[in-house]
């Protein structure tokens, strides 16, 4: 596999830091381009460098993987797994902080993203089931409507009916 230089390093870590913090709505650009960068930091994840999980709060690593969730939420292939060598930690690691930043798992953090475009898509649309389980990274509609009805206390045919715009 390549292997990147000190000095590329440093640049491909800066456009990742800034890929972060744009504002922007997801779309396929971004997705490909932050798959990239990912795949570019991975490629050195097994050996140590200037990046350092010492080095990164804890605030900046609970930032990148909200906006890796919310950059890839309605992918269904998308696992939380794929974050943590991006970032020189563990899957446990990246559990754990993420888990005392905000009191919930980056998993659960995932779902949460995409029940929330979920009821947004249904306030604004007459989507059926199936399309928003396409929009929304789901893949199965029986764990979709289950999961939905487990936050929002009704289904998803009610909440449309009570929130329609």
């Amino acid at each position: 596999a390549p292997k990147l230089t000190a000095k590329n390093k440093i640049k491909v870590t800066a456009l990742f830091d800034e890929l972060f913090a744009l504002d922007v709505q997801p779309t396929e650009f971004a997705y490909m381009t932050l798959s990239a960068i990912m795949q570019i930091l991975a490629l050195e994840s097994s050996h140590p460098t200037s990046i350092t999980p010492k080095k990164i709060s804890s605030k900046k690593i609970v930032a990148t993987i909200k906006k890796t969730i919310e950059l890839n939420f309605a992918n269904p292939n998308f696992n939380i797994k794929e974050i943590a060598p991006t970032l020189y930690l563990s899957t446990r690691q990246v559990d754990r902080i993420f888990k005392d930043e905000t009191g919930i798992t980056p998993r659960a953090y995932l779902i949460d993203v995409r029940l929330q475009h979920a009821t947004k898509l249904l306030e604004e649309s007459d989507y059926k089931v199936k399309e928003l389980c396409n929009l929304t990274g789901f893949y199965d509609e029986f764990q979709f409507m289950k999961t939905f009805k487990a936050k929002y206390g009704m289904t998803v045919k009610e909440y449309h009916k009570r929130h329609k715009l």
